[in-house]
């Protein structure tokens, strides 16, 4: 397969060796035999040649076998290139230096066989190694996937290699980009699934996940093993942890073995564990969801995901319908299957994702009394519980009632990641999302004091008063002192806002009311 390697944050070029046909075997050969990481090994040299004028002989450093100093060191990949592999070479990997599986190059295209490939697969058996195998891949349609996959499939069984064996495809080959990378590889994958090979996984470099050449997710990020090549490959700098492994360096060292081997890091049990036949976990994540059981066909619940190693069926979950159930854990099978564990009566269930609606729990609340003006926002929906949480029904929509203030008693946040206000509108409660609001901001009474004092009005430009200090939350105008000109009013209570105004409590006409203090004249 190919070697990735990051240089100096740059993007990779490609590149590919040219060699001449084996007379081992009978079968017709590319003259392209590449093995895995060639293509990205290229660009280093290719960036270097720029990069040496000012950083003399940058590459990647030589990595020993045992250095406790780089990351994990747990599967190898071969290819004709490594040539013959012995029981002992195998063994002395696998007892002194902890390696645990051999990823073998099977074939390239639909014309080149590895010659070494029988006796790499072999001694690597003999000696205890977990063994995968890979194809080089070169097509450009769909068809042409499909055609490779099969050439691929047909030497595995001629090896007899069984179905639990890991089958990967080798994306790396700029003549792949001449079509659509990602719906091309899922041909191909799907082709080696239809042969009987459950555990086809894809191989590329971080490069092309970064350029959008292959999207991901159309994979699932445990399903992809990812090359990058760090300068400095170090214990403590582990990267590329959401994919199923890491090939992390291409100059990798046995003592007595003089060529070097590509090595990688497994996020999972893929290529370090010998596999049954049955699914394994590829991705697993925490939920925090309230949950309702639906009826539906694939209603039965056991101990683990169904399929995977150890699962037993403890029954129907329609046995649940009409409780109340808390949702903990995704979780998503090498078949691409989701489940979903849940917890009833303090005991812990898996069961098909699609027994159970989803609700967001409410993770956070807090009262709040504020005023706050309804705006547009897109999701302008409201109802008596925040949106995605249980018994929530749409009531009506916000932007119905743009422009209009309403009181708002609550902030809440819930589990998927949203906040909502409980607000007032029409003597009832409801919960809107935040962004339909625009919340006032009011000055505060910052201090006070009982005065007994009569005052002339006079006049002031900003004359207005009201029940409560401009500014203040519950102010409303009620009219301009300059009307009363002259009039001599009782002065009762001084106070100061937070805007750094302050204001008289007046008697008018035997109500209380407040004013800025410009518009009297105190008498003395």
């Amino acid at each position: 397969m190919k070697k990735i390697l990051l240089l100096l944050l740059l993007p990779i070029c490609f590149w590919s060796q040219t060699v001449f046909a084996s007379d081992k075997l009978q079968e017709s050969y590319f003259t392209e035999n590449n093995k895995m990481g060639d293509y990205i090994k290229a660009s280093e040299e290719t960036i270097n040649l720029v990069a040496m004028r000012s950083l003399q002989n940058l590459s990647p450093v030589n990595v020993n076998a045992g250095d406790k100093n780089t990351p994990r060191q747990d599967f190898i990949d071969v290819s004709s290139w490594n040539e013959y592999i012995s029981i002992e070479q195998y063994s002395l990997m696998k007892n002194k230096y902890g390696i645990k599986g051999v990823v073998v190059k099977l074939t390239d295209g639909t014309s080149y066989i590895n010659p070494y490939a029988e006796s790499q697969i072999r001694n690597a058996q003999s000696a205890g190694l977990v063994v995968s195998v890979y194809h080089f891949s070169r097509y450009t349609t769909s068809e042409e996937a499909i055609q490779e996959a099969n050439y691929f499939v047909n030497y595995m069984k001629k090896l007899k290699l069984n179905s639990s064996t890991i089958a990967v495809n080798d994306a790396e080959a700029t003549e792949l980009l001449q079509g659509d990378v990602t719906e091309n590889s899922k041909s191909f994958i799907n082709q080696v699934k239809a042969h009987g090979y459950n555990y086809s996984l894809l191989y590329t470099g971080k490069n092309w996940l970064n350029s959008g050449y292959i999207d991901p997710n159309q994979f699932g990020y445990k399903n992809i093993w990812v090359a990058q090549y760090p300068f400095y490959p170090a214990a403590d700098s582990i990267w590329n942890q959401e994919y199923g492994a890491w090939q992390w360096s291409s100059q990798f060292y046995f003592p007595g073995i003089a060529h070097p081997f590509d090595i990688s890091m497994s996020f999972t049990d893929y290529f370090v564990k010998s596999l049954s036949g049955y699914d394994i976990i590829t991705e697993e994540k925490s939920l925090i969801k309230d949950g309702n059981i639906l009826s539906t066909p694939f209603d039965e619940y056991g101990n683990r995901p169904w399929g995977t190693e150890g699962y037993q069926k403890l029954g129907s979950v329609t046995q649940f319908l009409n409780k109340d159930i808390k949702v903990k854990k995704e979780a998503v099978t090498t078949s691409n299957n989701k489940y979903y564990q849940f917890e009833s009566d303090g005991n812990n269930y898996w069961t098909d994702y699609r027994n159970i609606k989803l609700f967001d729990q409410i993770v956070s609340e807090k009262p709040i009394d504020v005023d706050g003006t309804i705006q547009y926002f897109e999701y302008s929906e409201y109802g008596s519980v925040p949106w995605g949480t249980r018994g929530y029904k749409r009531v009506g929509l916000l932007k119905e009632y743009k422009g209009q203030t309403v009181k708002i008693t609550k902030e809440v946040t819930t589990s998927g990641n949203n906040t909502y206000y409980e607000f007032e509108l029409n003597g009832q409660k409801y919960y809107g999302d935040v962004r339909n609001f625009k919340l006032k901001q009011y000055d505060q009474v910052v201090s006070e004091k009982p005065i007994d004092a009569d005052g002339t009005i006079q006049y002031f430009e900003y004359s207005e008063y009201g029940s409560v200090p401009w500014g203040t939350r519950g102010y409303k105008r009620v009219g301009l002192l300059k009307e009363y000109e002259g009039q001599t009013v009782k002065i009762t209570k001084e106070v100061t806002t937070s805007g750094n105004n302050t204001y008289y409590e007046f008697e008018l006409n035997g109500q209380k009311y407040y004013g800025d203090v410009r518009n009297f004249e105190l008498k003395q």
